[in-house]
């Protein structure tokens, strides 16, 4: 079971504390959600963090803005895909070798985080969307990106092409200097 942060238990404290809004993404923040930090670059989130949207706030929190609404679901989760364009696609995998059984918490974070990006959203450092034990997630190393849907879909096949569909990885994308992909209990960025 997951621990309860102190974020969540006191929100509207943590609120007045960190002002600044992190990325330009279309929900605003619910609450603010501390990260635990191994040394190594990876974070993950308290036990207790609920399922649903995350966007980098500063290096001790991430802003939760919840869950994406079925409609939109819908419409980005997994089903046939844009390519992106043969100058921008490449595959560059990293297979991490943990593993995950649980089907539906893979799919459900990534369909969340689809459906967050949708069309085209603005954000920066790193996104993740939780759900369960999985952690689907995209990570910024120029400041600032502006994604959409199908680019998750695209990494993600990339990854599913050579981790398998049950395993953590992410395909690199050095020209846009973006890492898109999934992992279990924590993120890289």
């Amino acid at each position: 079971m997951r621990l309860t942060s102190l974020c969540a238990v006191f929100p509207i404290i943590l609120v007045q504390a960190v002002l600044a809004k992190p990325n330009n993404i279309d929900k605003e923040p619910i609450a603010y959600y501390s990260v635990n930090d191994d040394g190594t670059g990876r974070v993950s989130l308290g036990d207790m963090s609920p399922n649903g949207l995350y966007a980098f706030h500063n290096e001790t929190h991430f802003a939760y803005h919840g869950e994406a609404d079925a409609q939109s679901v819908l419409k980005y989760g997994r089903s046939p895909m844009a390519p992106r364009a043969t100058d921008e696609f490449t595959c560059v995998p990293s297979c991490n070798g943990e593993q995950n059984s649980n089907t539906n918490d893979i799919q459900n974070a990534e369909n969340g985080l689809a459906a967050m990006l949708g069309g085209g959203t603005t954000w920066s450092h790193s996104l993740v969307y939780v759900y369960g034990t999985t952690y689907a997630f995209a990570c910024d190393y120029k400041g600032s990106q502006t994604n959409k849907a199908s680019d998750y879909w695209a990494s993600i096949s990339c990854v599913n092409s050579n981790c398998g569909t049950t395993q953590g990885g992410w395909d690199s994308i050095h020209d846009w200097k973006a890492t898109f992909g999934r992992q279990f209990h924590d993120i890289p960025c």
